[in-house]
Parts: structure tokens; sequence; C-alpha cells
């Protein structure tokens, strides 16, 4: 990968979690991003986050994006200066609560 699209990823990523800390500190205080893969082509950029937590926290944390994401976005494009702005996708992160099966599988093992 580009380092420039490595420097643009980890830059969104840190600039989400900012503004999710500083503008919406108790709607997302459980909700963490994971990870942000920008394409190649910067044209558009995959983040994933964790509701950490249970299924209802999962849901409320859907709940909060769809609602507050426009809002996000605009502040992350505003705190971000770069030519062509990638279009976001939000995944939720399942991949936490699958380790964690594995490893109480493993400890049932013992």
């Amino acid at each position: 990968m580009d380092l420039r699209i490595q420097k643009v990823s980890e830059l969104i990523r840190q600039e989400l979690g900012n503004i999710l800390r500083k503008n919406f500190r108790d709607e997302a205080k459980y909700i963490t991003i994971t990870n942000t893969i920008v394409t190649g082509d910067m044209q558009s950029c995959r983040i994933t986050y964790a509701a950490l937590g249970n299924r209802e926290l999962e849901e409320s944390a859907q709940r909060f994006f769809k609602k507050n994401f426009g809002k996000i976005k605009r502040e992350v494009a505003k705190n971000i200066n770069i030519k062509h702005f990638p279009e976001f996708k939000l995944e939720l992160d399942r991949s936490l609560e699958k380790g964690n099966s594995v490893l109480k599988i493993l400890n049932e093992m013992e």
C-alpha cells in the first residue's frame, strides 16, 4: 500500500476518534474505530467500528451512526485538507466478538 494512502487512512481514523470523543462523548462512549482503509484511488474509505459490550450496544451504535454520520463526515472533511475526500462506508467489526468466543472454547478445552 502506498505510504500516502496509509497516512490518510490513519489520519481519518484518528480524526474520527477525536470527533467521537469530543463532540459525541455520551452517545459514543462505547464505540471504537477499529480500522480505516482508503482505496488506492482515494475514492472510498471503509471504516470499521466495534461497539464494546453486547448486541444491544451494537444496535445502539448503528442507530447513532445512522443519525449522526453526516455531521461526523462533514467534521472530518473540515479538519483534513485533501483534494478529493473519499466516500465513507461503515461496517460493524465483529472480530473482537469472534476472538472472545475462540478464547472461551480454548479455555473450555483445558
